[in-house]
């Protein structure tokens, strides 16, 4: 009797679950949120991990990440940011 292949939700599912040891720029980019910049950033201040390969910059994934969980969670009201161009102008009205 031939064996049942597993359906999209379980395939996507399992391919979810395995995660790479290392990833490229691009594709920590997308896992994280992080941006170019940002990524950069946390690379010179170390708390990011990455090794080159020729020319390609790998970055540790579960080191990223576990210092993504350790950051501080967001607390609303908080953030004290610029205000948008709009919320100024009403403001000054």
């Amino acid at each position: 009797m031939p064996r049942e292949t597993p359906n999209v939700a379980e395939q996507t599912a399992a391919a979810a679950a395995v995660r790479p040891a290392f990833c490229t720029l691009p594709a920590w980019f997308a896992l994280s949120g992080m941006s170019q910049r940002s990524t950069y950033e946390e690379l010179a201040a170390g708390n990011l991990r990455a090794v080159k390969r020729g020319s390609r910059t790998l970055i540790d994934v579960e080191h990223g990440l576990a210092w993504l969980r350790s950051l501080p969670a967001w607390k609303p009201g908080a953030w004290r940011g610029r205000r948008s161009k709009t919320a100024t102008k009403d403001a000054d009205a």
